[in-house]
């Protein structure tokens, strides 16, 4: 009870300063970045001198509030330059629209805590016996369960209650035209599958039928720009000590663009920024399950078959340096999604500390792969140098926030 105490006065804290503030989102040379991240470690020097030999880039927002005012201060390192595969990223925007659509739903009796039970209009079974078998099964579990375990089963049903062409529509609708989804996670379900959907019975009381969305098919062929994204990229990840050779067709993948994606959560963490016209309309109790779900550590998932009691605080946390996170510290807090496949990993991030009163926004991509080596490696490479950069722009904030006092 405590901690929901302190996680929702949290909440209030962000409306209540956010009522008061005026923006100024401005953007800012990388050379602040440089000076924050050069020759402090020898790795990520490597990256940092040839962020395009790495798909590296890099977004940072410092957060400041002075006078009833927030000030936003972007910085960034070859931003929107480089491919990069964000493989569970595409997970964050699709809650958005999903949880539009069942706030939408809330006249027709659908509720967020239903029990559903799914028929698959596609090739996915496994997605079926994963609601089958859960105890719990309600889309808030499953959005919980995507968000803090990054569930591919839970995505898969919700790219079934969503569909493409919702999706992608309700992203261009607020001129979002670089983020687009194209497929579910689901070895074998091709194209035409993909275009697939429905199939979800929302159940009232255990037992009665409140709301089927039956099977459907998406008419949309989304093509994604091949500028942005090359046609095939290949690549070998180590991962488990087993090598895994890598070739994509990314005309049919996901598409989630970095910049906006980061744009995205601070709209969420921080609305009065109004970065995008024509926001989503979600009701003010699943806004905030979804914040919530986000900024949770493993050992808080409830009602699941996960064991998380071995998993530390910084699991699927990778801009936090684990010395700086003790395990049940409520005192830190990071919202934020990862993607990790392909050989590449990447981090949407909003980091909070209510001891020092810091908060700030980072979001990076880079290819897992060492120099003059044909591996990836998540463990060894890729995921260190997201904790290092996190580890010295936390440093940053604190040092300028305890001169800030002085």
């Amino acid at each position: 009870m405590k901690k929901l105490i302190i996680y929702f006065c949290f909440l209030f804290l962000i409306k209540a300063s956010n009522a008061q503030s005026l923006l100024n989102f401005e953007a800012t040379p990388d050379s602040t970045l440089y000076h924050i991240l050069l020759h402090k470690d020898p790795l990520l020097d490597q990256v940092l001198k040839n962020p395009s030999k790495y798909f590296f880039q890099l977004i940072y927002t410092k957060v400041e509030k002075r006078d009833n005012k927030i000030n936003y201060h972007t910085y960034s390192i070859n931003q929107g330059n480089q491919y990069y595969y964000p493989a569970s990223l595409i997970k964050f925007p699709l809650a958005f629209v999903a949880l539009e659509k069942l706030t939408a739903l809330k006249d027709s009796g659908v509720n967020i805590n239903d029990r559903i039970s799914v028929n698959t209009c596609s090739c996915d079974f496994a997605s079926n016996n994963y609601v089958s078998k859960h105890k719990n099964p309600t889309m808030l579990q499953f959005l919980r369960e995507m968000m803090i375990m990054s569930n591919n089963d839970a995505y898969n049903l919700y790219f079934d209650f969503v569909g493409r062409d919702l999706f992608n529509s309700r992203m261009q609708s607020m001129n979002i035209f670089d983020i687009q989804m194209k497929n579910r996670f689901t070895g074998g379900c091709g194209e035409e599958n993909n275009k697939s959907f429905g199939g979800i019975t929302f159940n009232k009381n255990n037992a009665d039928k409140a709301y089927t969305i039956p099977c459907s098919k998406s008419i949309q062929n989304w093509i994604i720009d091949s500028i942005k994204y090359p046609t095939f990229f290949e690549s070998k990840s180590y991962y488990k000590k087993n090598v895994i050779t890598n070739k994509q067709n990314n005309a049919a993948n996901n598409y989630v663009s970095l910049l906006q994606s980061h744009q995205l959560l601070i709209n969420l963490m921080h609305p009065s920024a109004q970065l995008y016209q024509n926001d989503f309309k979600i009701d003010a109790s699943y806004k905030n399950e979804f914040i919530k779900a986000i900024g949770s550590f493993p050992r808080e998932l409830e009602n699941s078959s996960y064991d998380t009691a071995k998993l530390a605080d910084y699991y699927y946390k990778f801009f936090i340096d684990p010395k700086v996170i003790q395990t049940k510290d409520n005192s830190i807090r990071i919202y934020n999604k990862v993607g990790l496949a392909s050989g590449f990993v990447s981090d949407i991030s909003y980091f909070y500390d209510s001891t020092h009163q810091i908060e700030y926004f980072i979001s990076a991509a880079i290819l897992s792969k060492k120099a003059n080596s044909n591996e990836n490696n998540y463990n060894d490479w890729g995921i260190p140098i997201l904790r290092k950069i996190g580890g010295l722009i936390y440093t940053d904030e604190l040092y300028n926030k305890t001169n800030e006092k002085k």
